[in-house]
């Protein structure tokens, strides 16, 4: 079996990722290009000719042709190199490639680069083949080696130069696509012709054709999908979860003994939910904030020093929400979420502004105040929950309440009896 192999001049540090890739018919880009690729130059004034050309139509090419003829022509490539053309190799072997051992195949393909690395200096790690059998013996043997070598194929224009109809190129160049790679043999008797006419009508269409390293370095990694971003809004209970459910929210600050009694019990509740934490305070008690965000528990934004927002300008308002933000930033590593609960829950439309202006997705209020803040008793917490908790209830606790934490050990189970799933707020917005 008669077999070609083609080692592009590229060299394969520059493009790593496709080491592994092993096969490589077109690369995604978004930008208007495409490569050609040229085989069949077996002279010096085919070479010359295809030199006039690309200077001509100032375009860039990657140029297959024998060892033999790399070495004997070494000056005459070294200057075409100048003018933006790149080589690789076009072995002809009698022998048949599917019988050739991997030890046989790693040492053709060293050949072949240090025949490229004599004239250019650069190696290669790249290949084509033109048979799909010999093409899926040298994977298998690769890959039994750890080559890293990459398969290129691409589009075969020789088909359009069995008709002397240069039309048929029209035709096909309708279905090109950023980040092709041709492939044009000059062999072919209507060839040139082909390759003028591919080029022109590349060019109309805004294509800027290239070398496939070219080609190789604008590839673009997949942009980063974001969700598009929630509308702002203001919350007061959660509008009919599926499943009757309540929230447990806490808010301001606390000192150690409380934060431990409210963890403690949320831990033997095994329930989840969401603290609006002052920025000061977060500052001054850092491994109590860490203590929270270690539970499990989400941390979203009650403003730095806990003023009301109606008697603050906008500038003042973005400092105080910002100032958290960082704050929590810094303590846990991790952004807090971007729901805010507005000091003594007052705001307006200044505040809302302010808010959509950072991104924000909810202003939280409540449903359900428990007014622990004052003194109240725990049976008395525990019966305003009691009177108004319903279904996506959202339950107002302050962390520094005299008797929260005892009030808690006593609903959480109550509300559990009745049904009610304890969650976190991101779990339904």
């Amino acid at each position: 079996m008669r077999a070609l192999i083609a080692v592009f001049l590229v060299c394969l540090m520059t493009f790593p990722a496709y080491a592994a890739q092993k096969v490589l018919d077109r690369v995604e880009t978004s930008d208007q290009i495409i490569a050609v690729t040229v085989e069949g130059i077996h002279d010096k004034g085919a070479l010359e000719e295809l030199t006039t050309i690309c200077l001509q139509e100032k375009i860039s090419a990657s140029i297959f042709s024998t060892e033999q003829f790399i070495t004997d022509n070494a000056a005459l490539i070294s200057r075409t190199q100048t003018i933006g053309l790149e080589f690789g190799i076009l072995e002809n072997t009698n022998h048949d490639w599917v019988r050739l051992t991997k030890e046989e195949i790693v040492q053709r393909l060293q050949k072949a680069d240090a025949a490229i690395k004599s004239v250019t200096g650069k190696a290669n790690k790249f290949v084509r083949f033109q048979n799909h059998e010999l093409e899926q013996h040298f994977v298998q043997a690769s890959a039994a080696d750890n080559l890293s070598y990459t398969i290129i194929r691409g589009i075969d224009a020789t088909v359009w130069s069995v008709s002397a109809d240069l039309s048929a190129i029209e035709k096909t160049m309708t279905t090109l696509k950023p980040g092709d790679i041709i492939n044009i043999n000059m062999l072919q008797k209507p060839a040139k012709g082909v390759l003028l006419q591919l080029i022109r009508s590349a060019k109309a269409r805004g294509y800027k054709i290239v070398t496939v390293s070219e080609l190789l370095s604008a590839i673009r990694e997949p942009a980063e999908i974001k969700p598009a971003p929630k509308a702002y809004s203001v919350i007061r209970r959660i509008n009919k979860p599926l499943q009757p459910t309540v929230f447990l929210t806490f808010d301001d600050s606390g000192n150690e003994r409380q934060i431990e009694e409210l963890l403690n019990v949320l831990q033997d509740n095994q329930v989840k939910s969401t603290f609006f934490l002052t920025g000061n305070w977060v500052y001054r008690s850092p491994e109590l904030v860490r203590r929270i965000a270690k539970a499990g528990h989400e941390i979203a934004n009650h403003s730095f020093s806990h003023t009301s927002f109606i008697q603050l300008s906008n500038d003042e308002m973005i400092n105080e929400i910002k100032a958290t933000e960082n704050a929590v930033l810094e303590v846990t590593g991790k952004p807090l979420l971007k729901y805010f609960r507005p000091p003594y829950g007052e705001y307006n439309g200044a505040v809302d502004d302010v808010l959509k202006q950072l991104g924000y997705e909810a202003l939280i209020l409540w449903d359900v105040d428990t007014r622990d803040w004052s003194g109240l008793s725990a049976a008395s917490i525990i019966e305003e929950i009691r009177s108004h908790v319903a279904n996506g209830s959202i339950i107002l606790f302050h962390i520094h309440g005299a008797n929260t934490a005892l009030a808690l050990a006593k609903i959480i189970p109550e509300l559990k009896e009745q049904g009610y799933i304890l969650d976190r707020l991101s779990s339904a917005l």
